[in-house]
């Protein structure tokens, strides 16, 4: 090291399994290096973990070190052993590597702190204190114990914390015990003791999902360590020995999903929760899959009723897999037990704790002899921040943290130099078997302190640059998951107080491999690499043992047509890619960097999680922002470090290519500018799909209902209200909805379709009833007879559960055209958006509506088959009727068009000359496949109103829409003035008189009278010509059913009003100057 080394060259804080490794390798490479433990003992938690019951949920030989020198003659006793076991285990590990010689035991280190001068920190204990350039924080993710907050918790004498176990135990024979809660050790006491005590009380908090353990013995003959083993786990997400399941539990049939559950299940283990389907923590039908599955396994154990809804409730209490699920031997047999009760203090909070025992919210008091707290950790950070650290001008790293934990790749933040988490905040920690990460994470950091000796620098620091791109990424990354719905120790929600974050990276262990190897290898050096462009492999990705793609082809500038992708990149991700990049090519130049970004014609780069098609070793996508490699991540002024800048982007993109597809990779540059070759010729829209059932319909039919958050009666319920009761969204052709429904093959496109039709009809629903009695109200309304939800469903949430669906949606159509039940989506969320008020998200919203109309060419449906301007009888009564369902989709947007202009006092966007759709006829002849005559929209309003006449179309939608017509004429008569007059009136004044002052005279005195009774002639006419049925000849009451009619009398009498409004709208407006 330096002429003026410190006392050390590396201090290591905690003798677990990576404090234990570090130690060693960090030895062999010539470190100067001290180890400083807490307890007087190997083990880390393993030396305090002394409950009855204690052991391991990992089973072996993937719980230990892959050093042939330590396993080849170690015979462990048991597949999951006992914590016992694991401290002889940890007695023969020293006896192997010899590591105590250089471990100062009974030292907790309680100050860490940086003197910026001399370059080093100052490590204090108790009664030492030490100078060393580096410090490794080993002390794991569980090293803090929670204890609650409970009034008069200390005044009770024999108690203890299952992660601070007295050496000698207590004697729990006879004795009345209450443990306070049923995390994993909480479980693994509870079904140790049940048997001995006199009287066990379970205070339990929230239900754990424990699956079975399935212990075995282990023999000899039976040892199955081998290299092959370790070498394994460092290929899968969870460190272990096997991986999630490839396929979504959406995509396999019921029998299919049981069949593989059921392999899990008898196979035991953790394989459940870290072996089943991908999309069981990101996906919330899948996830309830799963406790459907588990619930049922685990009430056959119980026998008592009540138990069973406070152990295992019919509705889930939180996603599956979004809290650890430890694993059990005998545990739901517990409560069939005389001597054993069981408190939900989530509904009977502990009051108090008293010398003789424990209180309850509903009084009842349960006397103690002994109470264990089995509470859990201040996980991850808890144990880092209860040391008091300063780094660079005197910031304390709780001062730092205070706003959210900030690292780079987990290993370092800024400020703090050479200080390094091992298995800490930000990493794979708590998803990782601690075995395998100790080495993966422990292997890195040697190496980077190898580099810097090597290259005689004396510091390591992370950039903050570095450090806020990575937490975005574990944040991103998380957001795509259900963990952050769920109150859990990975979000640090179960500490009052604590931010809520992302503490764990969930891009699996292969994808963070990939991230620390290329910062090891790139990012250390300072260099920057180009890409030498050899086929099929570049150098750069050989040595990184990547998978290398690159552009066949140079691809063409230009502006893409049709959708954009951009609605999949949140603002602040693209705000990453501009501010860190001085140019697109410098970026990711397919010609200057190596850096190549995969796409092939199945999945595209910027896609959501729950999109991924994932495989073994490809897992979570991070967001798109960190992409860039122009920022450094290791600070290199003169005693720092470089920048990665060949990272590749297939470590931040790891999508799945499928085998067959042509993988094609380009500079960003060429995501702004696509290739425009193979444009599609338009179509016009017909159908959005062949008319084939959806595979297991009414599965996925509950699955919608299971997203929603609503009973599937509810959901019946709330497509039979739309139908029912809209009248200028009558989109669909009712007696053949659910034809439609199952014809739509994407389960996608279905979701979206169904969630934005609820939550118009939901709005319906809202609005029948009082606000403060909706609940009651809708109780008392349908009854057990009715929908199956208590509470009526909420408009807004299905709304917005709705636009994420179609945008979800759109992403697969980048040069397609998307199908017609994605534009009714938009049209209903459209809509929406407008009634709560015409602003600029639900113009931009209308605007998208009128791109993927003309897309579709819904404007000139009928050109073809009705070239002379009147729909006389088709040759395809069929085709006809699919014709009107677009037609209808059509004129919606239209009417929306003339309201939003109208209100906004602009153009419109459509224009009537441009239009050869007809008109919709009305519901009655559509709905019974009885042809009827329509026509034309033309400007020409009395030849109009005669045509309609001529034909019998006595259609509320077609007539309305002629009346908007005319409202929309008026609107621009009266608007005279034009855009100029309502952006700056001062600026109207002046440009008129510096033109003409009679140009304002002469539009006042000569268009204006001439328009206005040309106008009124048309309204008269119209309002004349109207068919009996649409004449406003009485009240209205928009309530009582017709039944002699396919049509409510609530759309009938909603027609009425609509028709008569826009004729007395027409006039006023051209009556008002």
């Amino acid at each position: 090291m330096a002429s003026q080394d410190p006392q050390y060259d590396v201090i290591v804080v905690g003798a677990g399994f990576g404090g234990c490794y570090i130690l060693n390798e960090l030895r062999k490479e010539g470190f100067k290096t001290l180890l400083l433990e807490e307890a007087p003992d190997l083990g880390g938690v393993w030396y305090w973990n002394m409950y009855n019951g204690a052991r391991t949920d990992t089973r072996v030989p993937l719980y230990e070190f892959s050093d042939e020198a330590i396993w080849s003659d170690w015979n462990w006793t048991e597949k999951y052993p006992a914590v016992e076991e694991i401290q002889r285990y940890f007695k023969h590990v020293d006896s192997k590597l010899h590591l105590k010689k250089d471990i100062k035991f009974n030292s907790r280190v309680e100050k860490l702190h940086y003197d910026e001068q001399k370059g080093v920190w100052n490590v204090s204990s108790k009664s030492d204190t030490f100078e060393t350039r580096f410090v490794v924080l080993a002390t794991g993710f569980a090293a803090k114990p929670l204890i609650p907050d409970i009034k008069g918790l200390e005044t009770f004498k024999t108690q203890a914390h299952t992660s601070k176990w007295p050496r000698e135990g207590f004697n729990f024979q006879g004795k009345r015990v209450g443990v306070i809660g049923t995390g994993a050790s909480g479980i693994q006491v509870i079904q140790e003791i049940a048997g001995d005590v006199k009287d066990l009380v379970v205070f339990q908090r929230s239900p754990t999902y424990a699956l079975p353990m399935r212990q075995e013995k282990i023999d000899a003959a039976k040892k199955q360590q081998s290299k092959e083993v370790y070498a394994h786990r460092n290929t899968t997400f969870p460190g272990l020995e096997d991986e999630f399941n490839p396929q979504s539990a959406l995509e396999v049939s019921d029998e299919e999903r049981e069949r593989f559950y059921e392999d899990l299940w008898a196979k035991g283990g953790a394989g459940f929760w870290l072996f089943t389907y991908r999309d069981t923590i990101t996906s919330t039908v899948a996830s309830e899959y799963a406790y459907r599955f588990w619930r049922n396994k685990v009430v056959q154990r119980i026998e008592n009723p009540a138990a069973v809804e406070i152990l295992a409730p019919e509705k889930a209490p939180y996603y599956f897999g979004t809290k650890r699920a430890t694993l059990e031997q005998s545990y739901y047999e517990v409560y069939n037990r005389d001597n054993v009760s069981l408190v939900d203090i989530n509904s009977n909070a502990i009051a108090e704790v008293t010398p003789e025992g424990v209180r309850v919210a509903n009084g009842t008091f349960y006397p103690l002899d002994v109470l264990v707290l089995a509470t859990g950790f201040d996980a991850v950070t808890g144990g880092i921040l209860a040391i008091d650290i300063k780094g660079k001008d005197g910031l304390s790293l709780t001062q730092k943290w205070e706003g959210g934990v900030q690292t780079h790749l987990g290993f370092a933040t800024s400020g703090f130099p050479n200080l390094i988490f091992h298995y800490g905040p930000q990493a794979p920690t708590s998803f990782c078997n601690g075995p395998t990460c100790a080495e993966l994470q422990g292997g890195w950091i040697v190496s980077a302190l190898k580099h810097v000796r090597d290259q005689k620098r004396t510091s390591l620091e992370a950039t903050r640059q570095a450090e806020t791109d990575w937490a975005k990424q574990v944040q991103f990354i998380g957001d795509q998951t259900l963990l952050p719905q769920t109150k859990s120790e990975y979000m640090g929600t179960n500490i009052p107080g604590k931010k809520k974050e992302m503490l764990n990276y969930l891009g699996g262990l292969p994808l963070y491999t990939q991230q620390i190897n290329a910062s090891l290898t790139e990012g250390l050096s300072g260099r920057k690499s180009k890409c030498d462009k050899k086929h099929p492999q570049c150098g750069t990705c050989a040595r990184l043992s990547q998978q290398c793609v690159f552009p066949i082809d140079r691809l063409k500038p230009g502006p893409k047509e049709g959708p954009t992708r951009s609605q999949a990149l949140p603002s602040t991700d693209r705000d990453w890619i501009s501010e860190q990049a001085e140019s697109l090519d410098e970026l990711f130049g397919a010609e200057s960097s190596g850096n190549h970004l995969p796409t092939n014609n199945n999945t595209q780069p910027f896609r959501h999680l729950h999109d991924f098609e994932i495989t073994p070793s490809q897992y979570l996508a991070p967001p798109p922002g960190q992409l860039e490699s122009a920022g450094d991540y290791w600070d290199t002024t003169t005693t720092y470090m470089g920048s990665p800048s060949s990272w590749s982007s297939q470590m931040f993109f790891p999508l799945a290519f499928h085998e067959s597809s042509n993988c094609r990779a380009a500079g960003l540059n060429a995501l702004v500018h696509p290739v425009h070759e193979n444009l599609r010729t338009l179509k016009i829209g017909r159908t959005e799909t062949a008319n084939l059932r959806t595979p297991n319909f009414d599965r996925l039919f509950h699955q919608i209902s299971i997203e929603m958050k609503i009973s599937s009666a509810t959901l019946l319920h709330l497509i039979d209200l739309y139908l029912s009761h809209v009248m200028v969204l009558s989109l669909f052709h009712k007696p053949s909805f659910k034809d439609k429904l199952n014809s739509i093959q994407q389960p996608l496109h279905l979701k979206a379709l169904l969630a934005s039709v609820c939550s118009y009809a939901a709005r319906i629903e809202q609005q029948r009833w009082p606000p403060d009695h909706r609940a009651s109200r809708w109780h008392e309304y349908y009854g057990a007879s009715g929908p199956g939800d208590e509470d009526p469903p909420d408009p807004q949430k299905l709304h917005t559960l709705a636009i994420r669906l179609f945008a979800d949606a759109m992403r697969d159509y980048e040069e397609e055209t998307p199908p017609l039940c994605l534009l009714q989506a938009c049209i209903i969320n459209t809509s929406y958006s407008m009634t709560h008020g015409v602003y600029g998200k639900a113009c931009r919203s209308l605007g998208l509506c009128i791109q993927l109309a003309y897309e579709s060419n819904l404007h000139v449906i009928d050109f073809e088959l009705y070239p002379d301007g009147l729909g006389q009888k088709p040759p395809d009564l069929s085709q006809w009727s699919q014709d009107e369902e677009a037609r209808r989709a059509w004129w919606a947007i239209w009417e929306m068009d003339s309201y939003s202009s109208s209100i906004r006092r602009c153009p419109g966007s459509l224009r009537t000359s441009e239009v050869q759709t007809l008109l919709p006829v009305s519901d009655e002849m559509w709905f019974q496949n009885r042809h009827q005559n329509s026509v034309f929209l033309s400007s020409d309003i009395f030849n109009l109103i005669n045509a309609m006449q001529e034909t019998g179309n006595e259609s509320p939608l077609g007539w309305l829409i002629i009346a908007i017509t005319l409202m929309r004429d008026a609107q621009s008569q009266s608007n005279y003035k034009g855009a100029l007059w309502l952006v700056n009136k001062d600026k109207y004044f002046a440009f008129i008189k510096g033109n003409s002052e009679k140009a304002l005279d002469a539009t006042q005195t000569t268009q204006t009278p001439i328009d206005v009774m040309n106008l009124t002639k048309k309204l008269q006419g119209l309002k004349t010509a109207l068919p009996e049925s649409l004449q406003l000849n009485g009240p209205l009451t928009f309530t009582s059913a017709q039944p002699t009619s396919m049509r409510h009398t609530r759309q009938q009498h909603s027609a009425i009003y609509n028709i008569a409004m826009m004729i007395e709208m027409a006039r006023y407006m051209a009556h008002h100057f």
